[in-house]
């Protein structure tokens, strides 16, 4: 019979044959063979990617906590307004008119209440899910612009929107589903974001074993202080044409980031914004 001693862990430093270092974890034990002979046992193991899911656990908890913070302080403003005229309602009468008004007001901010709760929630979603959310397949990329464009119909702006393909583009690995979603989100913060006479053009072509897709607006741009929170949950620059919540660009780049995508920014003041995405191609599906 062996009998096993207590376990002794340490965290060191290896070194890869390459010279390149990475942290080690060491157990080690002493275990007696057949009450005599005694043996220690030692287990070598690379603790990288321990550290690493660790730290993306982490990171992603983190960013989870800050976006409920921030989602209690803008529900605030549309439940303070329902509560406060549904009250006058209720406390005093008004002529038919006046209590019109006044329910069209409670009836928007209901309506932007659901929208927040829904895209927080949604937000929620895709941090937790990860990659297990995705349903990925081999999808047409002009297929997902196509059914992103007719999401943003609604926003009556499809008029001033070009879309250039380059033919025969290669599929890329998606859930068509969310990624439509993706493009939809950035294609209504350049309508938010830019004039109704300018145009606003959809491209998209080969580029080293991708696809990208570029959407490019004529309007104000950005600053470099805007560049930086563009993708910060609930954050809306200072020139958007409408209401909003501020979590479409938040969303955008998350969905992005799980299908294994970049994304690149380029924006000056007053000379419109270009938002680039490259995707890898449904090759890839083989190869992750």
């Amino acid at each position: 019979m062996a009998a096993a001693g207590p376990l002794l862990r340490r965290q060191l430093n290896g070194r890869r044959p390459d010279g390149t270092s990475f942290p080690l974890e060491l157990a080690a034990s002493m275990m007696t063979v057949g009450g005599e002979r005694r043996l220690a046992l030692l287990l070598l193991r690379d603790a990288a990617p321990a550290i690493e899911a660790a730290w993306r656990d982490r990171a992603a908890g983190e960013r989870r906590h800050k976006t409920f913070q921030l989602a209690s302080h803008e529900l605030r403003t549309p439940l303070a307004s329902i509560v406060g005229f549904s009250e006058l309602l209720i406390k005093r009468d008004f002529d038919q008119a006046s209590a019109r008004e006044l329910l069209e007001i409670v009836h928007a901010q209901a309506g932007l209440l659901s929208t927040v709760v829904t895209r927080v929630l949604d937000l929620a979603r895709i941090e937790a899910g990860g990659r297990h959310l995705l349903r990925c397949a081999a999808e047409p990329i002009e297929g997902v612009l196509t059914r992103a464009l007719g999401s943003v119909a609604p926003l009556g702006q499809n008029g001033r929107i070009r879309l250039e393909l380059a033919p025969g583009l290669p599929p890329v690995a998606a859930d068509a589903h969310r990624l439509q979603q993706a493009f939809a989100n950035v294609l209504a913060n350049s309508i938010a974001y830019s004039d109704p006479p300018t145009p606003i053009t959809v491209s998209a072509w080969l580029d080293t074993g991708a696809v990208a897709v570029r959407v490019a607006d004529a309007g104000r741009g950005m600053s470099l202080d805007e560049r930086e929170r563009l993708f910060e949950a609930f954050y809306r620059g200072p020139h958007a044409h409408g209401p909003g919540t501020g979590l479409g660009m938040a969303i955008f780049k998350e969905i992005i980031d799980l299908h294994g995508g970049s994304i690149e920014v380029e924006s000056n003041p007053g000379r419109g914004t270009a938002v680039t995405v490259r995707l890898p191609l449904a090759g890839a599906l083989h190869h992750g």
